[in-house]
């Protein structure tokens, strides 16, 4: 694969995951809204936004990767080789870090203490059992990155073995079509002058090579 293909899709990966960054802010942010200040039980329906809404952006930047470098492999047709499927792999995987999902709870209950401090009030997270949803949400995400991972290498290796065997047929001789039609008509001393290979033309039909 040439060096300016695996560039592009550098930049392309470097580009969707910052988008991908900010996007999990902007969840932080609406969850930090479902927080009523004067109930601190909707501190819960906050933890729970934030959690389903960080799965879901990530199921999300999942498929616009995939999506992404398959078509660059595909748009620009160049060689792609096994080693070349390891090398996708490497470039792309690093732009997957399981540790930003998992401070997202970190981060959204220090944004909370900070509010409610700022009224004069105190709240302990404790009650709402912070280290769960951080467990459940590191649990989904590490999850998700390791089927994404196992995914994407199949779907490069079918990429390799599409162009292996492109390669092979377009080295293997064909038949052509002159040597195609010598064979059903025959020219022989009988009605006409012309004989139909009738044997060969049943074999064609039968998908068989004679």
């Amino acid at each position: 694969m040439a060096p300016d293909t695996l560039a592009l899709i550098e930049r392309k990966v470097a580009r969707l995951r910052d988008d991908h960054i900010g996007h999990l802010l902007s969840i932080s942010s609406e969850a930090f809204k479902e927080v009523d200040i004067q109930r601190k039980s909707t501190v819960e329906k906050g933890l729970e936004l934030l959690l389903r809404r960080t799965s879901e952006a990530l199921a999300d930047f999942v498929a616009k990767v995939k999506g992404e470098v398959i078509t660059v492999l595909e748009e620009t047709k160049s060689p792609f080789l096994a080693e070349d499927k390891f090398a996708v792999l490497a470039i792309t995987l690093r732009h997957f870090d399981e540790s930003i999902y998992v401070d997202r709870v970190r981060l959204f209950g220090e944004s909370l203490h900070r509010h409610f401090g700022r009224a004069g009030r105190t709240i302990d997270l404790s009650a709402f059992r912070p280290d769960l949803a951080e467990a459940r949400l590191h649990i989904a995400c590490s999850n998700r990155i390791s089927r994404f991972a196992s995914s994407f290498a199949d779907d490069l290796e079918l990429l390799v073995q599409r162009q292996r065997a492109t390669a092979s047929h377009a080295a293997s001789p064909t038949e052509g079509k002159l040597e195609q039609v010598n064979k059903v008509i025959k020219i022989e001393p009988n009605f006409f002058g012309i004989g139909v290979n009738v044997n060969y033309l049943i074999r064609r039909w039968l998908g068989k090579k004679e």
